[in-house]
Order: C-alpha cells, then structure tokens, then sequence
C-alpha cells in the first residue's frame, strides 16, 4: 500500500497559483506529482477552509474559481474531518 501525503494549505496555493518563482515552480511541481497518484493524499476541511480565504483575500481569486478549485481537490484526495 502505498503511502498517504497530507498536503497543507501552503502547498495547494502554490499549485494553483502562476508564479515564476523557481522555489514555488518547484513545490508545484512536488504537488502535481503526488497528484498523479490517486488516492495517496489526505485534504482536511481546515486546509480547504483556508485556501478559499487566502486565495479570495490576498489574491483576489474569483469564488467561481475556488469552487472549482476545490471541487477538483475533492475529486481526488481523501477527505479527513479535522
């Protein structure tokens, strides 16, 4: 079985945010990995919870947007209530 990954919120926006950043294109990249693995991670609603605020707040990210942002994570990760 292979292992699970928690990925934090920090990481999520770095993977939907364009930055030109080589730090951030290379946590970006560590996330797109673990996501062609299905069912490896956990997401909480915390984490989810958070990535709405800071990707609405600071970077002004449409609610549509995040909608789909998160529906997309849903459809992927194992969801864990904390």
């Amino acid at each position: 079985m292979p292992d699970k990954y928690f990925i934090d919120t920090n990481l999520w926006i770095y993977f939907y945010l364009d930055s030109e950043r080589r730090e951030d294109k290379r946590k970006q990249q560590q996330v797109f990995e673990v996501l062609q693995q299905p069912n490896v991670f956990y997401v909480s609603t915390q984490v989810l919870n958070e990535l709405s605020a800071v990707l609405c707040r600071k970077y002004a990210v449409s609610p549509d947007k995040i909608r789909n942002y998160i529906r997309e994570i849903l459809s992927v990760a194992e969801a864990r209530m904390y």
